[in-house]
């Protein structure tokens, strides 16, 4: 794909998603999902006979048709605690003998068409004997087991470290505040519903798969164990992505069933998901609850944090679900804080409610909020000013790199800096004369700050790889493919990429082609998620154009009679002090001649960068009513290295809006049956327009020195700050009617007024 098509196709109406290719692929058979209405049940019979009567139905599959399906794998293996005790209850393909969720796949049809595999799904006749659901973070204490030796459905209870000098330093305290913070569970809701092809080719044994995704590293480990295959045999194919935010990170029963379906009739099945079953089955994000205590000195430094982290896992553990809960918030467990004592517990349990995975921020927005609720309890409790106690504890930038108490080691930055210019913009030192005109009008306003720092990147492999091979093409004009293993849902990576090298090699970057890999190609790596992209791909890019370029000059050195060490590329020409020499087209025309293609793959080791940012939120409350509206937003980021401005300011945005949903209004609603009650756009309130204020987004970077680039990542940074900084402007409006009320997310008039005049 060319940098210049990327985005301007995709608004024109001419991107290529997974329907449109079941659109151009009129011998697909269609596939519908017969999904469990109940949240816990046995399956004590199902009758497929009417559905398979139909005339359009080519098949009706169970659990029974599947025996060679092996459970979907997960880890929660974290250097600070190994396995830390995780007993992981692996998420089946299909239900055989008992669902855990509603939503849970029974039974699938294959039809001719679209509307007779739905149809014929209705008739599908399953007979369940309910069972007591589990729901929630507090279950009853003789709640019923979902899973075969996981008493109490207690997935893990691990706590680390130091626990003996914790205890001291809160012993001598001078002041301890405590905070909770609840992150409801949300619903990622990309544009585009899920949906897939697949099709396997007998001879070769090879799957493929079009559908949705973030890279394919994981899509193939994950599908190759549940297929029961090598990974090779597994290729999963470049599609548009119509938004992931996590969601399209790891594979779905879905996936597997088709590929596996597939196989067994020897015909292309398309699945084109609804909406409904994208509430109902997408791995949903957040369910989780922290509680925390923040230790001071006498002069107001911060002595010690010890922090509960509990969550709700859903019914099953997806690849990452467990995982996540520990890698990211743990490094981050002091924020952005001098902090020389830590602890933390991490507690996570299963329900009768959707499996869950990542969502943007993936714990990092969890501790975060609660640290920054933390700081703004102890300015309140000790009588400091909220921005001189972070003043007072902020890591100086003299200090980077920075080693936490729980053995992380933070790359860079100048915290100090991104809280004073976002104060600055803000016009923080004005604010009470704007919340003494609100008050004249009969309004609540409060002003929030939330300086904060997050892990990006690192990954399950060591290395990533990229592959750079430069031609002539049949036109005779230069061509440059860039093959990676990441994959765009938006962001901009065939943008940033193609200009990336266009930079290293002197070329236009319509001269690039960036290729989305499909696992065959044998190139190590993972894919895009964690913010890792730009670092990690971006900086193997850049290792794979310098071999290029150190090659290409010898060449052109030896066609000069000249020596390489005075010559340099700029702007596709050879070039000397005394002028130019050729160009790179010549070389590599005389170049192709001696050795073809040339081609280099480039490597970079895994690693992991520290991003940071201070954002402020203003808002303002009606009373009357308990309506919030975000008044004023502003942020100064530190990414690093910015590669590409207007792509980086769109990414903070784009999370603050999703903060900001988040921290109003966004909830997936479970009653105590374990059905959802916010299953569609009528009762799941995603942010609007009007909810948005304008937006000051600046950058403010230290170039992070763990790659080459100095970048840093920037996908999870703008929600990361929008949930804490909007959760202390909400509180500073309130002054302790939220605290009394114990408020939390989502912050819907209905519960802020009830708060106001409780």
């Amino acid at each position: 794909m060319k940098a210049k098509d990327e985005f301007n196709r995709l608004v024109q109406g001419n991107g290529n998603y997974t329907d449109d290719l079941i659109a151009s692929r009129p011998e697909a058979m269609h596939v519908s999902f017969v999904r469990s209405p109940v949240a816990h049940a046995r399956i004590t019979g199902i009758d497929t006979g009417d559905a398979a009567d139909q005339p359009e139905v080519i098949a009706v599959f169970t659990a029974d048709d599947f025996p060679d399906l092996n459970s979907f794998p997960a880890s929660a293996f974290h250097p600070l605690v190994g396995n830390g005790g995780f007993k992981p209850a692996p998420r089946p393909a299909i239900a055989a003998d008992r669902v855990r969720f509603v939503g849970e796949i029974v039974a699938l049809v294959i039809a001719r068409t679209r509307a007779g595999a739905e149809a014929a799904a209705e008739m599908v006749m399953i007979d369940y004997d309910e069972l007591p659901p589990v729901i929630g973070w507090d279950p009853a204490a003789d709640a019923v087991d979902l899973h075969d030796g996981i008493p109490g459905n207690l997935a893990m209870d691990v706590g680390f470290g130091h626990e003996a000098e914790l205890t001291d330093r809160f012993s001598q305290a001078a002041c301890i505040v405590e905070a909770a913070v609840e992150l409801p569970r949300v619903v990622a809701n990309p544009m585009e519903p899920r949906s897939a092809i697949a099709t396997h080719d007998p001879v070769t044994g090879r799957y493929h798969l079009w559908a949705p995704h973030q890279g394919v590293p994981e899509m193939q480990t994950v599908l190759a164990a549940v297929l029961g295959v090598a990974e090779k045999s597994v290729a999963v194919e470049s599609v548009d992505v119509g938004g992931a935010f996590g969601a399209r990170g790891a594979p779905y029963p879905e996936h597997a069933l088709l590929m596996a379906a597939a196989e067994r009739i020897g015909d292309t099945l398309a699945w084109q998901g609804q909406r409904v079953e994208g509430f109902m089955s997408d791995a949903q994000g957040r369910g989780n609850r922290l509680t925390g205590k923040l230790a001071l000195d006498d002069n107001g430094r911060f002595v010690a944090i010890d922090v509960i982290y509990e969550a709700d896992l859903g019914a099953y553990a997806t690849p990452v679900g467990a995982l996540i809960n520990l890698k990211n918030p743990a490094p981050c467990i002091t924020g952005a804080y001098q902090i020389p004592v830590a602890r933390m517990r991490v507690v996570q349990r299963y329900t009768n409610a959707v499996p869950t995975g990542p969502y943007r921020g993936a714990g990092r927005p969890d501790i975060a909020c609660l640290v920054e609720r933390l700081v703004d309890k102890a300015a309140m409790t000790t009588g400091f000013d909220r921005l001189t106690l972070r003043e007072v504890n902020l890591v100086p930038a003299s200090a980077m790199p920075w080693k936490t108490p729980l053995a992380s080691e933070y790359d860079s930055g100048d915290y100090h800096d991104l809280m004073r210019r976002a104060a600055e913009l803000s016009q923080w030192d004005e604010f009470e004369h704007r919340r003494q005109a609100s008050q004249r009008e009969g309004k609540l306003r409060g002003i929030g700050m939330a300086v904060f720092v997050e892990i990006a990147g690192g990954g399950p492999v060591p290395q990533d790889q990229v592959k750079l091979a430069l031609y002539i093409g049949d036109d005779s004009k230069l061509r440059i493919d860039c093959r990676i293993l990441g994959h765009s849902s938006g962001q901009g990576p065939t943008t940033v990429f193609s200009q990336l090298v266009a930079d290293h090699l002197g070329c236009r970057p319509q001269d690039v082609s960036i290729l989305y890999d499909n696992g065959q190609s044998g190139l190590a790596g993972a894919g895009a998620f964690a913010s890792r992209s730009a670092s990690i791909i971006g900086t193997a890019i850049a290792r794979a154009c310098e071999a290029a370029r150190t090659e290409l000059t010898g060449i052109a050195a030896d066609v000069a009679g000249l020596a390489s060490n005075g010559m340099h590329l700029e702007d596709g020409v050879f070039r000397v002090a005394g002028g130019n020499v050729c160009s790179l087209e010549d070389v590599l025309a005389t170049g192709v001649q001696q050795k073809g293609k040339f081609a280099y793959i480039g490597t970079a080791d895994r690693h992991e960068t520290y991003p940071s940012g201070a954002h402020v939120a203003e808002i303002e409350i009606d009373p009357a009513t308990g309506e919030i509206e975000v008044v004023r937003y502003t942020a100064v980021d530190d990414c690093g290295t910015v590669l590409s401005e207007q792509l980086a300011e769109a990414q903070i945005q784009g999370g603050i809006v999703q903060g900001l949903g988040e921290a109003l209004g966004e909830m997936a609603a479970f009653d105590d049956s374990g059905q959802l009650l916010s299953a569609s756009f009528m009762d799941y309130r995603m942010p609007r327009a009007l909810d948005v204020p304008n937006l000051t987004v600046e950058f403010q970077g230290s170039p992070s020195p763990r790659n080459v680039l100095g970048v840093k990542g920037v996908g999870e940074a703008g929600l990361t700050g929008a949930l804490a900084a909007t959760f202390n402007a909400i509180h500073h409006a309130l002054r302790g009617k939220a605290d009394k009320a114990a408020l939390q997310m989502p912050f819907t008039s209905n519960k802020v007024w009830q708060a106001i005049n409780g």
